[in-house]
Parts: C-alpha cells; sequence; structure tokens
C-alpha cells in the first residue's frame, strides 16, 4: 500500500492509502480493510465516485470493527438506528477526508 494518511478511530490509528495491484490481483473488489494492519486500501483505477463510496464502505467497516461491531453477521433494525446516530457522523468526516486526500494524491 502507498500510504497517504491516517484516521484515528475509536483509538486505533487506521493508515489509508492506494492499495498495490497484487493486493486486488484476480478480486473484484474496489477497496479493503485490514483490521489486523489497520489499513483502509482503495483501487486507483476508479473514477472519483467511485473513491468516495469505497471510502466511506471501508470506513464503516473499520469502524464496526473498532467499536466491537465487526463480528456482527446480522444486525436489527434498532442496531442499525443505533449505529447510524452514534457513529455516522464520525464515518463521514472520515471517509471525506480520505477521498478528498486521496482524490489529489492521484
Amino acid at each position: 500500500m502507498n500510504t497517504i494518511g491516517s484516521i484515528t478511530i475509536n483509538g486505533l490509528v487506521y493508515c489509508y492509502g492506494w492499495a498495490d495491484d497484487e493486493d486486488l490481483k484476480g478480486s473484484n473488489d474496489f477497496g479493503f480493510t485490514d483490521y489486523q494492519k489497520q489499513e483502509i486500501c482503495i483501487s486507483k483505477s476508479l473514477c472519483d465516485g467511485q473513491v468516495e463510496r469505497t471510502a466511506s464502505h471501508e470506513v464503516t467497516h473499520a469502524v464496526l470493527s473498532a467499536y466491537g461491531w465487526g463480528n456482527v453477521i446480522r444486525f436489527s433494525a434498532e442496531d442499525v438506528c443505533e449505529i447510524v446516530s452514534n457513529l455516522g457522523s464520525e464515518i463521514l468526516r472520515d471517509s471525506k477526508e480520505i477521498a478528498e486526500k486521496m482524490k489529489k494524491e492521484r
């Protein structure tokens, strides 16, 4: 991964950047989150809109994991409301920061 920056989620520092080609080889992924390395990687081949959506998607994975929701397979409607009301603004803020910095680093 070519690191561009970092964000802090519930005390955990996640680095983010462009995914190396071999990381995405043979996959349909636009990006991925590595919880052990605390990395968010996004494919450089995406258009700006896809970078924004993928950053939001991957930040959501990282936030869910950082707050203990990472292993939940099914969420109730009440769970989703609780997550969105408590963590939605953090997800939006962090994903916007990542997308803006990454688009500038092309």
